[in-house]
């Protein structure tokens, strides 16, 4: 069976899904991926200072200018968010391009390569639209709850893709999905549930921003009134969708260590594990600060780590082999006749 195990994993199909990039190409990969890491970040901030119509309606220029004057703050916020997110898109495009001259046809890194210059496109769409709406500021309608809504799942897309090209160009090996299996279904079904999450807390840190809570009690208040806002009733489910998935997750993560006992499973269960529960500890402080700016942008960016070790995590899991089975236990009167014959020699 090892054998069989061995050859399985050394077709031409695997070996060059699993053949490494230029060092530099990697190298560049995850410097991009921690890049727009930052601007989704900053993104985030716009949001929470209200800086979102720094611009007016103006898109891709600012006030009808590509440089305005900065008199003020809220220009200044969103216009550098703007010339990020560029250049988060120009780079990214880069890896694309890099890619065909990097790696082979077929290779795995081309095809995570070029979703994720798709998803760049897209994310520059969802981000004028936002602005073309006026969905930013002081905005609370539902058209602005939907379009974030998707403007984070299409982000968090967007991460997954530049992980999971960060991962292979690095020669981690790739694997199909039809092979699966029960443990695939399983963390695939962990990372629908993580995007349902960061879409509710998306939603709670709108709420935050909009309908400020002077205390936990009033905060309470406002989530449980009759006739509260729409988004002050979201906010109340994040936590609880929250926990559920943190539940799931650490079953999950058993699973994936016994199921798949490979060095790179369990440095990321670990890894993962040990940010899930970072993430349930920056939540409470965030409740218990009353959500502040800058408590905001850290539960976010652990939320983005968190979804990127979950990634990889996935595909390290997926293309791990699988444990092989081990001996049959002896019966009683088989360990018996060893022994006596042990004895006799």
């Amino acid at each position: 069976m090892a054998s069989d195990l061995a050859a399985s994993e050394n077709t031409p199909a695997t070996r060059l899904t699993s053949m490494a990039a230029p060092r530099w190409y990697a190298w560049s990969a995850w410097g991009v991926l921690a890049y727009t890491v930052a601007v989704i970040v900053w993104g985030a901030f716009v949001r929470a200072s209200k800086s979102g119509a720094g611009c007016g309606d103006h898109w891709p220029d600012c006030k009808g200018r590509i440089v305005p004057s900065f008199q003020d703050t809220a220009t200044l916020i969103e216009y550098v968010h703007r010339v990020t997110s560029g250049l988060s898109g120009l780079l990214v495009l880069a890896l694309g391009v890099a890619a065909l001259f990097a790696v082979p046809r077929g290779h795995v890194v081309r095809r995570y390569a070029r979703l994720g210059v798709v998803f760049m496109v897209t994310e520059s769409a969802l981000g004028m639209l936002l602005v073309k709406f006026q969905y930013v500021a002081e905005d609370a309608s539902v058209g602005r709850a939907i379009w974030m809504a998707l403007h984070l799942v299409n982000t968090f897309l967007l991460l997954a893709w530049l992980a999971l090209l960060a991962w292979h160009a690095s020669g981690q090996p790739h694997a199909r999905l039809r092979d699966a299996g029960g443990l695939g279904r399983a963390m695939f079904a962990a990372l629908g549930a993580a995007l349902v999450v960061a879409t509710f807390g998306a939603q709670a840190a709108l709420a935050d921003t909009l309908f400020p809570a002077r205390s936990l009690a009033h905060g309470l208040s406002q989530d449980l009134a009759r006739d509260g806002h729409f988004l002050l009733r979201l906010r109340m489910f994040h936590p609880i969708v929250a926990m559920g998935l943190a539940v799931y997750l650490v079953i999950a993560l058993s699973a994936a260590s016994a199921l798949r006992p490979t060095l790179a499973v369990r440095r990321l269960s670990t890894l993962v594990f040990t940010l899930l529960g970072l993430q349930i500890a920056l939540g409470f402080v965030n409740l218990a600060l009353l959500a502040p700016v800058w408590m905001q942008l850290v539960h976010l960016l652990n939320a983005d780590l968190l979804w990127i070790a979950l990634v990889t995590l996935t595909a390290a899991a997926i293309a791990a082999p699988k444990s092989l089975p081990a001996e049959p236990a002896l019966s009683a009167d088989a360990r018996a006749g060893a022994a006596r014959t042990r004895a006799a020699s």
